[in-house]
Parts: C-alpha cells; structure tokens; sequence
C-alpha cells in the first residue's frame, strides 16, 4: 500500500498561511469554473434556444444585474487570488524554465479578454447591448479564451513537477518515526 499521500499529508504545516493558500486556491478554482460554467450555459442552453431578438431577454430575464454582480465578483476574486499564488509558486519554485513567464503572461492576457467579454455581455452599456446582438459570436471567442486558460494554467502547474523546479528546501538532519514507516523530508 502506498503511504505517500498520508506521509506527504502528515508533513504539512496546518497554520495561518497554509489555510491562505488553500482559500487562494479554491477561490480562484471555483470563480473560474462559475465564469465557465455560466459562459457554457449561456452559449450552449440559452443562445440557440431563443430567436435573435429575444435573446437578450431570454438571457438574463431580469436577472442581468444579478449576473453581472457575480460577474464582477468572480473577476475581483480571480485576480487577486492569482496574483497571490503567483507570489507564492514564485516563492517554492525558483528554478522554473524559462517559458514559465511568457507562458503565463498569455494565460493573463487571455483570461482578461475572457473577463472582459463576460463583464461586456453582463453590462447595460450600448456596447454591452451591441455585443449581444452578435451573442452566439462573443459567447464562441470567450469560450475559446475560456478554455485556452485552463489548458494553459494545467500547463504551468505541471512545470512545479519539473526536475529542479522547487527551491532548494532543508532537509531535517532525522526522518521522524511514523509507526513502521519512515517518512523521508519532502524536497
């Protein structure tokens, strides 16, 4: 039986800025998929199951300004969420290749234009109301956005498991005891 999830579990520090960490992550994972999963509704539900002049009253049916609130929440806590686990991986892993940062400036880059294009659709300007009369189209470049983000940011993410990727850690001179298991340091 592999132990090394337990011992990996075992070893972590359930402080303060762990449990920071952990909201910044689920934060950030749940308002990504509230953005997509709204984006995929509105594309694949309600877009082609109203006529073109109806849509944007099948769309929100009154309930725009309840949308563009979780809209605008959703992008607030995305953004501050990513800059600080952005902080924090730069922080643990600090030989990360190269392509790393260019990699990531796309991912924000598109992730802005996803932002924006929701934060448009939601909005009550005339340029929100033009853009929903081309929704199916908007709904399309977002989605398109939408998942090139999350290919992108499972990209990234994978570079932590690169050799040499985490900073150098120090290593406890003794292993502690776990039961008939030795737990090795994490490096």
């Amino acid at each position: 039986m592999d132990l090394s999830p337990l011992v990996a579990a075992a070893q972590l520090d359930f402080t303060g800025p762990y449990f920071v960490a952990l909201l910044s992550r689920v934060f950030h994972t749940t308002c990504a998929a509230t953005l997509l999963g709204g984006l995929v509704y509105m594309r694949f539900v309600l877009a082609p199951a109203t006529p073109e002049g109806e849509r944007e009253a099948a769309l929100f049916h009154g309930r725009r300004k309840a949308w563009a609130m979780c809209v605008m929440v959703c992008t607030l806590l995305l953004l501050v969420s990513g800059v600080y686990n952005l902080i924090l991986f730069m922080g643990v892993y600090k030989n990360l290749p190269k392509l790393y940062h260019p990699l990531f400036g796309v991912k924000f880059l598109l992730s802005i234009g996803v932002m924006a294009i929701m934060a448009f659709i939601a909005g009550k300007t005339a340029l929100a109301q033009k853009m929903r009369a081309n929704l199916t189209g908007w709904l399309n470049l977002a989605l398109v956005l939408a998942l090139s983000v999350f290919v992108l940011g499972a990209m990234l993410r994978s570079f932590r498991d690169l050799p040499d990727a985490r900073a150098a850690v120090p290593v406890a001179e003794e292993a502690p005891a776990f039961g008939d298991v030795q737990i090795e340091p994490i490096e």
